[in-house]
């Protein structure tokens, strides 16, 4: 019995392991097939990894863009699994302006899935935009993170009402602040900006796009989930020139004596021609 029992635990704790191991594995280790999105060509994450741990489908049934161009991701019960969905981009886009037209009505998904466009580096320089009940219905539903979200002043909530049409979720990142928030026909329905110490320089990060089961719990409903993305647009940061004034100290006395007698001469000959 003792054995039996001890054999459990060392189980249990390999198991435990192993999920925490598949939970940190980056995505770009999990490749499968790539799509064309929007003017960019996406990869397509599939096996056992973080979040979750979920697994992962890259089946053109499940992840594909459609004649019209939008991108659908399902949750779907698969070769007797559920899986989830996630693209992502190979390189980093840097400073800008993200853009994530989205058809599906986020303030009616299933309490247990999470939509989520976000930037990814890793763990600790992440943000976020995540959509999503945690598996309560009455929760809040969308959420905007700067990792690592623990840390005073790295989320903010928001119950976002989204009402006929599509929404565009959309992050603006520079140096200076994150600026987080989900539009619709123009205008903010919330908004939050970011301008703490989690704040980090691009190159390491991928954008990405993904819809999974939070604690790999399957959708509540036991139905298949779909999200519909119509349109991706990315603006990179415009860096505006700074127009650098001599001081009039270090300017040359005598060029300056020159020219204003050059205009001087310069405005007599007009005058003369004038009159």
């Amino acid at each position: 019995m003792h054995i039996r029992a001890w054999f459990a635990a060392a189980a249990t704790l390999v198991a435990s392991f192993l999920f925490a191991v598949l939970a940190i594995v980056p995505a770009a280790h999990a490749a499968g097939r790539t799509i064309d999105f929007s003017g960019h060509t996406w990869s397509v994450k599939s096996g056992l990894y973080g979040p979750g741990p979920n697994y992962w489908t890259d089946n053109s049934q499940d992840v594909f863009v459609d004649t019209n161009g939008a991108l659908h991701m399902k949750i779907v019960q698969r070769d007797g699994a559920w899986r989830s969905s996630e693209v992502w981009l190979p390189t980093s886009l840097g400073f800008g302006t993200y853009e994530f037209d989205i058809a599906s009505r986020v303030d009616q998904l299933d309490p247990q899935v999470v939509a989520a466009p976000f930037l990814y580096q890793d763990d600790t320089h992440e943000i976020d935009i995540e959509y999503s009940r945690w598996g309560y219905p009455d929760n809040q539903n969308t959420w905007y993170n700067i990792q690592p979200w623990t840390t005073k002043g790295n989320q903010a909530k928001f119950m976002t009402t989204q009402g006929t049409g599509p929404i565009t979720a959309r992050i603006v990142w520079s140096p200076e602040k994150i600026i987080l928030s989900t539009m619709q026909n123009g205008v903010a329905l919330n908004s939050w900006t970011y301008t703490g110490a989690n704040n980090f320089a691009p190159g390491g990060e991928r954008v990405h796009i993904n819809f999974w089961m939070y604690e790999a719990k399957p959708p509540q409903s036991g139905a298949t989930q779909e999200l519909v993305i119509n349109a991706f647009r990315f603006s990179p940061q415009q860096i505006q020139p700074q127009l650098i004034i001599e001081p009039i100290a270090h300017v040359n006395k005598s060029w300056l004596r020159h020219e204003i007698k050059k205009q001087k001469i310069r405005i007599q000959k007009m005058r003369r021609k004038i009159n």
